[in-house]
């Protein structure tokens, strides 16, 4: 319930992924120490965690059934939080289209503006016009930085089809 999985042929696949660049994002979190979330925050992604699990009792045995107490749910939480703050400050500040980039990308994405088969004027989306390019922009920017961690990381990945057996 703390990653989602993307559809694919492979969701173990998929999630090592993200994890494996979770934990990149974290070495560089680190190293500047964005400031801590609010304790509201953390509360708040921890009850929309919960939502996904049928009830509290689902959501402490799958936590129990990987080892993590709900401090370490926490934990896991606050950093996510970190890093997003960091993310939101390092690709976010810099990105500032102009008033023609945005009407733009509004044109050339109507269909996503449109609600009930009627397409507002660009000065009521503008303002979602807006956020939607310097969203996309900060993906590119977040996707091009991951590449670079991974290149410069020693990665092993470890599968296993089956629980190794004792001797």
């Amino acid at each position: 319930g703390l990653e989602t999985v993307p559809p694919g042929n492979d969701p173990i696949a998929l999630v090592l992924d993200r994890l494996i660049e979770r934990q990149l994002m974290l070495v560089e979190v680190e190293r500047y120490a964005p400031p801590e979330p609010q304790a509201a925050a953390i509360e708040t992604q921890i009850q929309a965690v919960r939502s996904r699990f049928p009830d509290a009792l689902a959501f402490e045995t799958t936590l129990h059934q990987i080892g993590w107490a709900a401090d370490d749910a926490r934990r896991y939480i606050r950093d996510a939080l970190r890093i997003e703050a960091y993310l939101q400050q390092r690709f976010t500040a810099t990105i500032q289209p102009g008033d023609d980039e945005i009407a733009a990308f509004y044109r050339l994405h109507a269909a996503e503006f449109t609600r009930a088969g009627v397409l507002p004027p660009y000065t009521e989306a503008r303002a979602e016009a807006r956020a939607m390019l310097i969203e996309e922009r900060r993906a590119v920017l977040v996707r091009d930085w991951l590449v670079g961690l991974r290149r410069r990381a020693n990665i092993v990945e470890l599968y296993f089809t089956s629980p190794p057996t004792a001797r």
